[in-house]
């Protein structure tokens, strides 16, 4: 009876501060009674989950806000959480699928919660590394940053449960909204970088292509292309392109680095306006900035560096002259910030060296004696 009690004074509260307003088709998946976030801050979660959803289903993707679950008679917050999740009846299906992350603001405590198919999906290995990814957020108080990072988290995980192994990063939400298109830039289906790497790429592609707002700049790397019934990179590059909808604008504007591990073979793959900043030349040129560490295996520093130099021919590009041996434009390679690391450590390096060696030399003459 007291649970009971308690469930209906949750159900009551909680949906006196539902700050998102239910659409005909589609569940709320913010839920909250505090106003460390503004409505408009719920609102804009709201839709990063929903779209999330929207495009993978199976399995919802939810949060609650509290600004003290003693509140509410709780001093658990995992119970918390399995309890709201219940008197809210949240979840997908049948089996009420979902995953749902519960913070308690007072100290700041934060649970996650898994139901239905949510629990094959969100394994504890799964889990930990969604904590892991929130935990930095939650000690400096951060909580759109922690939220957000728990939504693309999961869609994530989700996107390669329901791919079968294909990964895809969720965008950040820092492209300006006029982009249009899809805005996940990088898909794997390979271990050959960790989830953190491929995310750290898939924001440094959202930022690249974000700043300049012309062509879309695509990474999707696989174990084998094969898997997929291919066997020439380049037919691959050109399905994956259209299946996952890449480009912006009318045209699909964009370039892909399209991989195959298995036989280490790759395509540039440009459509609309990247035909035009990225010659046959240009994409030689290209080429030549990331196939250095690939060489080396350094699958992150090459992929890095791709989406980098991508950034400066679409600069160059728009300045009227895009990297292109016919067209009478010089391409002058422009240091990305890890060459500038390692020029300073050289320089360093030497200057060190040669003040040591000075000393050397001085202590050495002193003690040379003269005839």
């Amino acid at each position: 009876m007291k649970k009971k009690l308690v469930s209906l004074f949750i159900l009551l509260c909680m949906t006196a501060v539902l700050f998102i307003p239910a659409a005909a088709d589609s569940d709320s998946y913010a839920y909250g009674d505090s106003a460390v976030l503004t409505d408009d801050e719920y609102y804009d979660l709201h839709q990063r989950a929903a779209k999330i959803v929207d495009a993978y289903g199976q399995c919802g993707i939810y949060f609650v806000v509290a600004d003290d679950m003693a509140d509410y008679g709780y001093d658990d917050i995992d119970l918390f959480g399995e309890d709201t999740y219940a008197d809210m009846d949240m979840g997908i299906g049948d089996d009420k699928s979902g995953i749902l992350l519960t913070l308690s603001l007072a100290g700041k405590e934060y649970g996650i919660y898994v139901s239905g198919s949510g629990g094959t999906i969100f394994t504890n290995a799964e889990i930990s590394q969604i904590s892991d990814k929130i935990k930095p957020y939650v000690d400096s108080s951060d909580w759109v940053g922690c939220i957000t990072a728990y939504i693309d988290t999961s869609g994530a995980y989700l996107q390669k449960y329901v791919g079968g192994g294909e990964g895809a990063v969720p965008a950040t939400g820092d492209s300006p909204a006029d982009i249009g298109g899809n805005t996940t830039f990088v898909y794997y289906d390979t271990n050959v970088l960790s989830d953190d790497e491929f995310y750290d790429l898939q924001v440094q592609a959202e930022q690249v292509t974000g700043e300049r707002g012309t062509c879309g700049i695509y990474i999707a790397v696989v174990d084998d292309m094969a898997d997929y019934g291919y066997y020439f990179i380049e037919d691959f590059s050109e399905a994956i392109y259209k299946g996952k909808d890449m480009g912006i604008g009318e045209e699909k504007s964009g370039i892909l680095l399209a991989m195959s591990m298995a036989d280490r073979d790759y395509d540039l793959c440009a459509f609309g306006y990247g035909n035009t900043a990225f010659t046959d030349y240009g994409k030689t040129v290209l080429a030549g900035e990331f196939l250095d560490d690939f060489r080396n295996n350094d699958w992150y520093n090459g992929f890095s560096d791709y989406i980098y130099y991508a950034g400066q021919f679409l600069d160059k590009a728009a300045e009227g002259a895009p990297v292109d041996s016919y067209g009478g434009s010089g391409y002058t390679r422009e240091p990305t910030p890890k060459d500038v690391v390692i020029k300073r450590s050289v320089v360093i390096s030497v200057i060190v060296g040669s003040i040591v060696g000075g000393i050397v030399v001085l202590v050495l003459r002193s003690k040379m004696k003269s005839v």
